[in-house]
């Protein structure tokens, strides 16, 4: 059974708000799923390796996840990944995901489908998400003012008989957006591209890489349900 598949089959679109929930439930260290802090350590670590600016502290902001028998409970400059759907920015609109780590917030926008882009809207949303964090500087002390923004535009690819490619016209909406030092953004595809020169981080390639991992024994066991889950991801986001 693919449970994506039975919900896309009504008469009523797939909506991207479904997928963007399973996206921010396997972000969640505090899920049910078990896998921990896997699925966001590698995304950020193949946003790193694409980005040879903002590697080192891309690396250093995954390094912090990993789960030890022992601890140094005096260690206070961890903090746990907190995970918000539908973020609101001042009533001017929302973003899909964001996600607190300490001082850092990451920001994704999601698309499924090459026609529900919208024209300059990473730009309002990274704005947006700026204003808030600025008018939380104001109304509480304890809200650090040196915070970073991490972007991921996530975009499905296009098929034809070259293959499988991003479209321009994602890139051309991300690349609008002008970062404050310190900020970094990414274009990410759910999908693997069939373009070797552009060598784009997808959701797909991570998860098959973690499937594979727990395969051989890399990382603990993944219950049923889960590798059932995300077996059925892989099947639908590539198939549909």
């Amino acid at each position: 059974m693919n449970i994506f598949r039975i919900i896309a089959s009504g008469k009523h679109k797939f909506r991207e708000e479904f997928i963007s929930a399973f996206l921010a439930y396997l972000l969640s260290p505090k899920m049910d799923h078990g896998l921990g802090f896997t699925v966001l350590s590698r995304l950020l670590n193949r946003i790193a390796e694409q980005n040879q600016e903002g590697a080192q502290p891309l690396r250093e902001l995954a390094a912090q996840f990993k789960s030890r028998l022992w601890e140094n409970i005096f260690i206070a400059n961890i903090s746990f990944p907190v995970v918000e759907l539908e973020f609101s920015y001042q009533g001017r609109g929302f973003i899909d995901i964001v996600i607190r780590i300490d001082n850092w917030f990451i920001m994704i926008e999601n698309k499924i489908l090459q026609s529900s882009k919208t024209e300059n809207q990473i730009k309002e949303q990274y704005k947006g998400l700026q204003d808030v964090l600025r008018e939380e500087t104001k109304k509480n002390i304890k809200f650090r003012d040196d915070y970073r923004i991490l972007i991921i535009y996530l975009v499905p690819v296009n098929q034809s008989e070259g293959g499988w490619y991003v479209s321009p016209t994602f890139y051309d909406e991300i690349n609008k957006v002008e970062l404050r030092k310190n900020d970094f953004k990414a274009l990410v595809s759910w999908q693997p591209s069939s373009n070797e020169d552009t060598d784009i981080v997808s959701i797909v390639s991570i998860v098959r890489e973690i499937l594979r991992d727990e395969a051989n024994g890399i990382i603990a066991p993944i219950n049923t349900e889960v590798k059932h889950a995300l077996l059925s991801l892989i099947d639908f986001v590539t198939g549909e």
